[in-house]
């Protein structure tokens, strides 16, 4: 009985660290509304080849959005919070070929290379985007849209804001941009 506490303590233990990680490190687990991939879908369109990098993907649920209308994309999520990389999985696992183009990885979103990118999205804390404009300046090619939901980059004017009614709002950069 105690291997089964010990076990139980060490899984609840790993799921509140990664958590608590993820929520210091870049943002807490909040899904982008279902309305509102669809919008992400549209407006971030991918040709077949091109790499999309959702930064804190959570579940994957935009993931899984964008797999639905871009099949020949390569869709690649990055997360540290284990319970929606877990879910993400078994998501995947019972949409079988549907979804044959999405990851969703265990990893620090700071520490990845994103050169190969053609996209990026991201809805992180307010903070971690003064984070990422060095290596965002560093990787990205001139012409990588990025994507960012919520609010904007500090002390970055973006190309275009997206707002559809009571939506929360887009905000669209280029590579570019963070040079």
């Amino acid at each position: 009985m105690s291997l089964l506490w010990a076990s139980l303590f060490v899984i609840v233990y790993v799921v509140a660290a990664t958590a608590a990680w993820a929520c210091w490190s870049a943002a807490p687990w909040v899904p982008t509304k279902r309305a509102e991939r669809g919008l992400v879908a549209d407006r971030l369109p991918l040709k077949p080849g091109e790499v999309l990098y959702d930064l804190g993907c959570g579940d994957g649920a935009v993931l899984f959005a964008l797999a639905d209308k871009y099949p020949e994309a390569k869709l690649i999520g990055y997360e540290l919070f284990l319970v929606p990389i877990l879910i993400g999985h078994l998501r995947k696992l019972l949409g079988g070929r549907r979804y044959r183009n999405v990851s969703i990885r265990f990893g620090n979103l700071f520490r990845q290379d994103l050169s190969d990118a053609s996209a990026i999205f991201c809805f992180l804390m307010v903070n971690s985007y003064g984070r990422l404009r060095p290596k965002f300046a560093r990787e990205l090619s001139d012409d990588c849209r990025v994507m960012v939901e919520a609010w904007t980059i500090p002390g970055l004017e973006p190309l275009q804001r997206i707002k559809e009614g009571k939506k929360v709002s887009y905000f669209l950069y280029k590579g570019s941009q963070f040079r």
